[in-house]
């Protein structure tokens, strides 16, 4: 694709921010949900995809026709952002190993670009079913999780993110794994309720550093080097917009996990120094 055919059509994509925002938070609320009391709760169908660094700018020049860019994207330059995750699980490791029916889902603190928001997250899928609950605090309100006083000095109606310091002393949560990645994501709407596509690169992982989420983090060696991951995301019926890109691009779906994939490369000099 000519870059300079690409440009106007990104231009053109932007302007289209300031009518988007009805759409955009029906999937991605702004952080201005800090005040409300009631964790948002969302479920939707999620179909994920492995494809090459050519076929994904092939795909992204796609989204700037038929979608607009979601609120994050459609304040950056090129139309993408950073996110980064702070992923937790129990002190066995019991998410990573899929060992215990007691943990269930993934538990993460997630944000987005340099914001101070900080969004608590509950993913669970079934299937390409996908439920998430989660809820935006500020930044000082992180180390106040773990603190057991905290959560008992007010009713959980006046702390929002009472049910994840619950999960978190329920479960031992503790600090494992940081995910960090770019995404360009595109929204819109469908006779089926809102559509949404992402796609990520430049994946790195490293360690957990206690419960600080940086805002990005030093590059490391790229998880899934040589390709990107591109989602679908809808409410029930895969809408026709998305059933035209998979006739045009026709591209096989992935179980990739960035969480699993980040751990594996955080144990895996624990487990070489181990072998014969």
């Amino acid at each position: 694709t000519d870059p300079a055919s690409v440009e106007p059509r990104l231009a053109s994509y932007r302007r289209f921010a300031s009518v988007i925002s009805t759409t955009a938070n029906a999937f991605f609320p702004s952080s201005n949900v800090m005040d409300s009391p009631t964790p948002q709760k969302t479920r939707r169908i999620e179909l994920k995809y492995q494809v090459s660094h050519e076929l994904a700018r092939s795909l992204r020049d796609w989204a700037a026709i038929h979608m607009q860019p979601d609120e994050y994207a459609a304040h950056s330059p090129d139309c993408v952002y950073q996110i980064t995750s702070l992923y937790l699980d129990t002190p066995e490791y019991d998410i990573y190993h899929r060992q215990s029916d007691r943990v269930r889902g993934k538990f993460r603190l997630r944000r987005y670009g340099t914001e101070s928001t900080i969004w608590l997250e509950r993913k669970r899928k079934s299937g390409n079913v996908v439920r998430k609950r989660r809820t935006a605090i500020s930044q000082k309100e992180v180390e106040k999780l773990i603190d057991a006083d905290e959560g008992r000095t007010t009713t959980a109606t006046e702390k929002p993110e009472q049910w994840f310091r619950e999960l978190i002393q329920q479960h031992q949560l503790q600090p494992v794994n940081i995910i960090s990645y770019r995404r360009f994501a595109a929204v819109g709407q469908s006779d089926y309720g809102p559509v949404r596509f992402t796609i990520d690169d430049r994946i790195h992982s490293q360690p957990a550093n206690g419960w600080h989420i940086p805002q990005g983090m030093a590059p490391t060696s790229d998880l899934l080097p040589g390709e990107q991951i591109v989602e679908l995301k809808f409410m029930d019926v895969l809408p026709p917009l998305f059933r035209q890109l998979l006739m045009d691009y026709p591209i096989s779906a992935t179980g990739f996990s960035k969480y699993r994939t980040g751990v594996s490369h955080q144990l895996l000099p624990a487990a070489s120094d181990q072998l014969p």
